[in-house]
């Protein structure tokens, strides 16, 4: 009965580990959301700038020096968004970690029951 002990508080660990993760998990979809918009609000803007700069004095930049500049303009919020879409992807895999454990554990604890009722040892 103590490996069904063990098991039981296992499977309860991971449930809990499970719900942190989740909770944890739309708060980080949340803020890369958030990191995000603030990033391309900010760069846009500054396009639009960069547009009406060109239009009055008759000149085109180059896209790739209108990204360089922008990117080198809001380097930290674009650093921001990129470091919490990471944070996102690592929480998500973190989540589908530890869903394969609960699978698992179950897995071993149906074995077990089955070894309980028919008085066999799978081992």
């Amino acid at each position: 009965m103590n490996d069904l002990e063990r098991l039981r508080n296992e499977l309860n660990d991971a449930i809990n580990a499970l719900t942190q993760t989740a909770m944890r998990l739309k708060s980080s979809a949340r803020e890369a959301v958030e990191k995000r918009s603030d990033y391309e609000e900010r760069k846009n803007g500054y396009l639009i700038q960069l547009a009406a700069e060109d239009a009055e004095s008759g000149t085109k930049r180059t896209v790739a020096l209108q990204q360089a500049m922008y990117r080198q303009l809001y380097k930290n919020e674009r650093r921001a968004y990129l470091l919490a879409e990471a944070d996102l992807d690592s929480d998500k895999d973190l989540f589908r970690g530890i869903q394969a454990k609960l699978n698992a554990l179950q897995t071993v604890s149906r074995l077990t029951e089955s070894e309980v009722k028919l008085g066999v040892n799978f081992q």
